[in-house]
């Protein structure tokens, strides 16, 4: 996440604490420093040099190792606590070997021999050059990062996928219980959440790691969206939206559905019950007893569709349990030209049924594998899209064929689609030029063909219109 840029730094950019307990040498380290670097500190032992470190935040600290109260080690340890990544240099006799083992263990950034000479001193100093440009470079990028995340209104934190813990984290995190250092454990990084971290967050593959994966997580009467993107090898962003509103939004979304279609459904109770009376009765001719028949099919459809509305939004949801069968696609496609009819007729197109570019007689059955209200809704809306996109008196042809172990539907008009949509055609709220379009229908349509196992492709030009294909299962 943290680049190895390299400022131009000079040894008059940076400070310096040293900290000896001989007075001379104190005095000639300070004389030494004092013209070449940005500032220097002093300190007579490690309990003032730890002090000095917090007031001051030195870039360099010098240190003898031997001191009254505190000695150097100790001091380097208690400063490596407060910061990690601080730079400390050793000043030894290199004639205590236990003090060399502890100072290894402890990583120290360099050694420098006493009594110092300042021509190695120097060097030194310059070799920790590089080190210091990288922490001020690290710190910049810290601070910008925190500003960016601080105004956050959700939890949002920088992961270290290396080491598992949090690196930075804003606020809202913070009173989620996550600060800087904290494992990846808890309600936001349960074991799903962890194994994308694994598998992502060290990918070498950054083009590809870099994909941004959501994940759903519950707790008690809490739920959350974590979004996870990595940003390099080794750092990843993790986002924590808490959505239980959305879930009692859900809820209550559910439960107007299903009041509204119960409401719905009284009205039409009398709309399928009259006509049956009415085809009783001796005293309709057959004009009339075709149009009550229409009457009957019709609320019998909308009865369906109220039932369907609930179920599509379960469809979204990845909730709706197909019952799939064996449905006779010729009799459902006659059912919904007949409901098209006044369209069709109004815009004079002519509407052809065809099984391998031969008209359908009247007793031919093409059987696909899927619910019959399905297939009804999802052709439904297809074919009435069809009929408003094509030209006046343009023919509207939809062919059926079994290919390849599946049932392929074409629905082809004369219309072209417009370049605006043709990308999102079957996306959600989706439409353009229909005054009273909902951008609904195809995307509907497209989630109908996916739950029933199959799928939509759309083909259109100006020179040959255009075609939708509809692939289904076939029935076992």
């Amino acid at each position: 996440m943290f680049t190895d840029m390299e400022a131009d730094l000079k040894l008059k950019d940076v400070s310096v604490l040293c900290v000896e307990d001989e007075s001379f040498t104190l005095e000639f380290l300070t004389q030494m420093l004092g013209p070449r670097v940005k500032e220097v500190h002093q300190a007579r032992d490690g309990q003032e040099g730890l002090y000095a470190f917090s007031r001051f935040n030195p870039d360099i600290v010098i240190t003898d190792i031997e001191m009254p109260r505190m000695d150097g080690l100790e001091m380097a340890e208690a400063i490596r606590e407060q910061d990690p990544e601080a730079v400390v240099i050793l000043s030894t006799s290199f004639d205590n070997i236990d003090n060399l083992k502890k100072a290894i263990a402890l990583r120290l950034d360099e050694f420098v021999s006493k009594p110092v000479a300042p021509a190695e001193l120097l060097e030194v100093l310059q070799r920790c050059l590089r080190v210091i440009s990288r922490k001020k470079a690290k710190d910049r990028q810290r601070r910008t990062m925190e500003v960016m995340l601080g105004g956050m209104p959700f939890p949002v934190m920088l992961l270290d996928t290396e080491n598992h813990r949090v690196e930075i984290a804003n606020p809202e995190a913070g009173r989620a219980g996550y600060r800087q250092g904290a494992a990846l454990e808890g309600r936001f990084f349960p074991p799903e959440v962890r194994q994308v971290i694994k598998s992502k967050g060290n990918a070498g593959d950054l083009i590809e790691a870099r994909e941004q994966s959501r994940l759903e997580i519950s707790s008690g009467d809490k739920n959350w969206e974590i979004y996870l993107k990595p940003v390099a090898s080794g750092w990843m962003v993790a986002a924590v939206v808490d959505v239980t509103w959305r879930w009692h939004l859900d809820q209550l979304r559910e439960d107007v559905e299903r009041i509204t279609r119960h409401d719905m459904k009284t009205p039409l109770n009398g709309i399928i019950a009259i006509p049956d009376l009415l085809l009783e009765s001796d005293a309709l001719d057959d004009e009339s007893r075709e149009l009550v028949q229409y009457i009957k099919e019709s609320g019998h459809t909308l009865l369906n569709m109220i039932n369907l509305s609930l179920d599509l939004y379960k469809m979204e949801q990845g909730t709706y349990q197909l019952d799939p069968g064996k449905v006779d696609l010729t009799r459902v496609l006659r059912q919904v030209l007949r409901q098209l009819e006044p369209l069709s007729r109004g815009k004079n197109i002519q509407v052809r049924l065809l099984h391998q570019d031969m008209d359908v007689p009247d007793d031919f059955s093409f059987m696909v594998c899927g619910e019959e209200m399905l297939c009804y809704s999802m052709f439904s809306n297809l074919i009435k899209n069809a009929l408003e996109a094509s030209p006046q008196g343009k023919e509207v042809s939809i062919k059926m064929r079994h290919q390849a172990g599946e049932s392929l539907i074409t629905i082809h008009n004369h219309g072209e689609v417009p370049r605006e949509i043709r990308e999102v055609f079957f996306d959600k709220l989706s439409t353009h030029g229909k005054k009273s379009g909902t951008g609904l229908g195809t995307y509907s349509a497209a989630l109908i063909a996916r739950t029933q196992n199959g799928n939509i492709d759309m083909q259109t030009s100006v020179e040959s219109g255009t075609t939708l294909t509809v692939r289904l299962p076939l029935c076992q």
